[in-house]
């Protein structure tokens, strides 16, 4: 059973950073799962999961409809289900900020459909002090 880890980091902790140095990562230990160019999964992930993907920033400035962005979470994932079934690397990795954002319902579903194609699901946050991200932001 591979162990799939889910990384997510509010804003301005280095994940962009983490993403980029993890890109193409296939060896055989690990496999850096991503579906986009960047490296972050905050898109598939937010389409795949997000309760309403209608909704989600990034399809609202698409003009992406209701019943599109419900066919697009289908079409990601069974990208995901190819890429899991396809690795026989027995750690995988996704990271996508938007996950710090989910609602619990969101990573239940998430955790659950990972778990059926047969991972094992743990998940590495990064967060800072609220300070520091008001900080950062305002930069």
């Amino acid at each position: 059973m591979p162990t799939l880890t889910l990384h997510f980091g509010c804003h301005k902790t280095g994940s962009s950073s983490i993403q980029h140095s993890l890109k193409g990562l296939a060896t055989e230990q690990w496999r850096y799962i991503s579906t986009t160019v960047s490296g972050n999964e905050s898109g598939g992930i937010g389409t795949a999961f997000l309760k309403e993907p209608w909704r989600f920033s990034c399809h609202q400035r698409k003009g992406i409809s209701q019943q599109e962005a419900l066919t697009l979470r289908r079409t990601q994932r069974h990208i995901y289900r190819q890429l899991i079934r396809e690795t026989t690397s027995p750690q995988l990795l996704i990271s996508a900020e938007r996950i710090a954002g989910f609602s619990k319902d969101e990573c239940s579903d998430m955790k659950n459909f990972f778990e059926t194609l047969g991972c094992s699901v743990k998940a590495v946050g990064y967060l800072s002090p609220i300070a520091s991200a008001v900080q950062s932001a305002f930069q």
